[in-house]
């Protein structure tokens, strides 16, 4: 007992010192019922207030992929075999290197083979083109890595205004200006969107490229 009060004693005082204090948290015991559960939207892939990341070498299908998706979750079909929760979603693709004729071949060629019509879709479904002027940056290395913040709250705004369920950022590393291997700068990038996510109540899906020769 003396000991633990010296050992007491002795991180008060260091604590005075450094004008740093840590403490853990107690856990509040919660009855199983009273936890909410996940909010899935898509199968076990899309979760809302989250960030999911799709990661594949380029040319291999990823856009296609999500064009497909992008109808399943507007429709609330299952047409890749995954279950849209709750209904119809409200859908947003930002790809930042395809044109938007190369983005409607895919959608257009996913609702043909689906035997889909504009009136399935309706005004679910936003998309916008980054070599169409839209583009996107949300953190730089210009004069020292910085967060853009204003961007993050221009996005959490139209998220909510649009009440958008899934955002799509195709490809993620053209999203940002920073060393892609910088791990503690791309870190604090995730983070901040998923900060994003949870404010919007939506699933933001980031696409990452890998390299073709799987390095």
């Amino acid at each position: 007992a003396e000991d633990l009060r010296a050992l007491v004693q002795e991180r008060t005082t260091a604590e005075k010192a450094s004008g740093m204090v840590i403490r853990a948290t107690p856990y509040v015991w919660r009855e199983p019922s009273a936890i909410p559960p996940r909010p899935w939207v898509y199968g076990r892939w899309f979760l809302r207030g989250t960030i999911t990341g799709v990661v594949a070498p380029g040319g291999v299908g990823k856009s296609t992929m999500l064009a497909g998706t992008a109808l399943a979750l507007c429709t609330g079909r299952p047409l890749l075999g995954k279950q849209v929760w709750e209904g119809q979603k409200r859908v947003w693709l930002w790809n930042l290197e395809d044109d938007l004729d190369e983005l409607s071949r895919s959608i257009q060629a996913s609702a043909k083979h689906y035997g889909l019509t504009g009136a399935d879709v309706a005004d679910r479904l936003f998309v916008d083109s980054g070599m169409e002027g839209a583009s996107l940056c949300t953190a730089t290395e210009e004069d020292g890595f910085r967060l853009l913040v204003p961007v993050y709250d221009a996005l959490l705004a139209e998220l909510t205004d649009r009440r958008i369920d899934v955002l799509v950022v195709d490809p993620f590393v053209s999203s940002h200006e920073v060393e892609e291997n910088a791990n503690g700068k791309i870190d604090k990038i995730a983070k901040a969107w998923a900060r994003v996510a949870k404010a919007a109540n939506c699933a933001i899906v980031l696409v990452h490229h890998t390299s073709k020769a799987g390095s």
